[in-house]
């Protein structure tokens, strides 16, 4: 279950981690920083899961609304609406005919879920190292990041690696996991915001 609530929701993952010189990597933290001041933010999403079993991708879209410092709304548009909502409270999860939550006071790890998206979409270097071994290519205009789980994270049994590439923003996020299915993240029209938009349920 955990492993389909990280790759239903993941949003965007963001960039940080280890480079090749240190005239990379200090470019890197100018733009960890910089990112890390966008506190709101919002974009489209569409993610593609590869599934055994399924001659093609489940396919579903929709606009996400972050917090850096709360947490992420994903509201999907296709194929069937609903919006899920992850804060440290937990997860609630909202349609036409339900209104669900799962609270992160019974089950805890829904908490270091939240804790993880925002570290990744917030390139909180530290937070990332808990959990992967970091490996990052290419340059700010264009790089790549790959997170293998370490053997002691309480995520190795979901996921084996993930892997993010972007330029000013993260736009591909890719997860594979321990049964070989793949989660490709595509992240477009990402924007600042100067305040949280009415009619999306506050964190």
């Amino acid at each position: 279950m955990i492993r389909r609530v990280i790759a239903s929701t993941l949003t965007a993952l963001c960039i940080s981690g280890m480079a090749g010189t240190s005239v990379f990597a200090l470019e890197l933290e100018d733009l960890s920083q910089t990112f890390a001041k966008q506190t709101l933010s919002t974009g489209r999403f569409v993610q593609e899961r590869e599934l055994a079993g399924f001659p093609k991708p489940m396919r579903t879209e929709g606009v996400y609304y972050l917090n850096l410092k709360k947490g992420i709304v994903w509201v999907t548009k296709k194929p069937f609406a609903h919006t899920m909502i992850f804060s440290d409270a937990g997860i609630r999860t909202q349609s036409e005919y339900s209104d669900s939550s799962l609270s992160s006071r019974d089950i805890p790890y829904l908490k270091t879920v939240n804790e993880l998206m925002l570290a990744i979409l917030g390139a909180d270097t530290g937070r990332l190292s808990r959990d992967f071994e970091v490996k990052l290519t290419g340059s700010p205009d264009h790089w790549t990041m790959t997170l293998v789980t370490r053997k002691d994270s309480s995520l190795n049994a979901a996921f084996s690696s993930m892997t993010v590439s972007g330029s000013d923003m993260p736009k591909v996020i890719e997860m594979t996991s321990r049964q070989n299915e793949t989660t490709r993240l595509t992240l477009s029209s990402q924007k600042a915001l100067k305040t949280w938009p009415k009619g999306i349920d506050p964190l």
